[in-house]
C-alpha cells in the first residue's frame, strides 16, 4: 500500500565540480569538523595539512589567521602570557602553549613555512567555516581562541554579511596570492552552534551560507560543498549526532566524508584511494600497532614513497619531528 512513498531524500553528488587525479597534499582549513574529513583522508594513507594553528570557527578569525600565515614576517603573532604561565597566540588553538615565548614563536613560523610550501602544492584547499559569531579582545581585536581569560577581556558579536564578505575576500586573497589556480571548496560545519541560542546559531549559519554562495557565483575556482545540508536534511536524526547532541556523531563524519571523496576523487585515483585506506587499517591491528618494522608498516611505507610528492615526505618527516617536540613540551 505505502511502497510509493518516498522515506527519505537521497544525497545526490555534487556536479562541476573539480577533480583530483593525484596523490598531491590536501589542505583543510577552519573548524574542527575540516579536522575531522582530514583525518578520514588520513587514514587513506593521504597527505593533508590539517588546520596548522589549530581550528578556528570564525571567518574573521580564519581571515586573520591566514593572513599571519602567509606573511608571518610582517604580522604580529599577538603572543601573551596566559594566567597559567605558558604563552599563547590570539591566532591559534589553545592547545598550542609553550613553556617560552621563543617555543611558540619558533612552532608558529615552522608551520607558517608548511602552510605556504602546501598551499604552493595542493590540487585542492577546503575551508569549512562555523559561525561568525566573533571575540574582540579589548587590545588585539578579533582572537581565534579566548584561551580561558576572565570573560570581561572580552566583546562577542554576530558580523553582519558585509563584514563577512569581506573577511571571505581576505582570505582568498591571501592564498591566490600563493597559488592563483587552486581550486577553493567552501563547506558549512555541521556543528551546531548554540552558545548563544539556537536562532543566533541557525541565522549564523545563513549569513556565512548566503556570503559563500556570493562568492562562489562570481569566482570560477571556488565551489560549495553542502556538508551541513547532508547532516541537516540526509541524517536528520539524533543518533547521528555525538552524546553532547552538538557535534555530529563518527559515522556522521564518515557518511560526509564519503560523499566528499566521491566528489572530488577522479575515478582513476579510487582504486588507489581504497588500497591506501586497507593498508591503514591493517596497520591499526592490534596485532601490528606496535611492530614498525613489520610487513604491514613496510606496506604502506612503501605505498607513500609511490604515491606521495618527494617534497611533500620531506616536509611530513620535519613536522612529524615538531609534533613529538609539541607533546614533549
Amino acid at each position: 500500500m505505502f511502497e510509493h512513498l518516498k522515506r527519505f531524500t537521497p544525497f545526490q553528488d555534487v556536479c562541476a565540480l573539480p577533480r583530483i587525479g593525484q596523490y598531491g597534499p590536501l589542505v583543510f582549513l577552519g573548524s574542527c569538523f575540516a579536522e575531522n574529513v582530514a583525518l578520514c583522508f588520513e587514514r587513506h594513507l593521504w597527505p593533508v595539512l590539517r588546520p596548522p594553528l589549530g581550528a578556528v570557527y570564525q571567518p574573521a578569525a580564519l581571515a586573520r589567521q591566514i593572513l599571519w600565515l602567509t606573511n608571518p614576517s610582517s604580522e604580529d603573532p599577538l603572543l601573551f602570557q596566559g594566567r597559567d604561565g605558558l604563552w599563547y597566540s590570539w591566532l591559534a588553538h589553545h592547545k598550542m602553549g609553550f613553556p617560552t615565548s621563543e617555543q611558540l614563536v619558533e612552532t608558529m613560523t615552522f608551520r607558517a613555512k608548511l602552510f605556504c610550501q602546501l598551499v604552493r602544492e595542493t590540487p585542492l584547499i577546503c575551508i569549512t567555516l562555523a559561525h561568525p559569531f566573533t571575540y574582540h579582545e579589548k587590545n588585539v581585536d578579533v582572537v581565534a581562541n579566548c584561551h580561558k581569560e576572565p570573560a570581561f577581556r572580552f566583546e562577542g558579536r554576530m558580523h553582519n554579511l558585509d563584514e563577512i564578505a569581506q573577511e571571505i575576500d581576505l582570505i582568498c586573497c591571501c592564498l591566490r596570492n600563493i597559488n592563483p589556480s587552486v581550486p577553493i571548496v567552501w563547506t558549512l560545519s555541521p556543528v551546531r552552534y548554540l552558545a548563544q541560542g539556537m536562532a543566533v546559531g541557525f541565522l549564523g549559519k545563513a549569513l556565512l551560507r548566503v556570503a559563500i554562495h556570493h562568492r562562489c557565483s562570481k569566482h570560477s575556482l571556488e565551489y560549495y560543498f553542502p556538508a551541513y545540508e547532508i547532516q541537516m536534511d540526509d541524517l536528520r536524526d539524533y543518533r547521528y549526532y555525538a552524546a553532547d547532541m552538538v557535534h555530529p556523531s563518527q559515522e556522521a563524519v564518515e557518511y560526509i566524508s564519503r560523499h566528499f571523496m566521491e566528489a572530488f576523487l577522479e575515478p582513476s585515483i579510487k582504486a588507489t584511494h581504497q588500497e591506501g585506506y586497507a593498508l591503514a587499517l591493517h596497520c591499526l591491528h592490534r596485532s601490528h600497532r606496535s611492530e614498525t618494522n613489520s610487513q604491514p608498516f613496510q606496506q604502506a611505507i612503501d605505498f607513500i614513497r609511490k604515491h606521495w610528492p618527494s617534497t611533500i615526505q620531506a616536509y611530513v618527516r620535519e613536522l612529524n619531528h615538531v609534533v613529538q617536540q609539541d607533546q614533549i613540551t
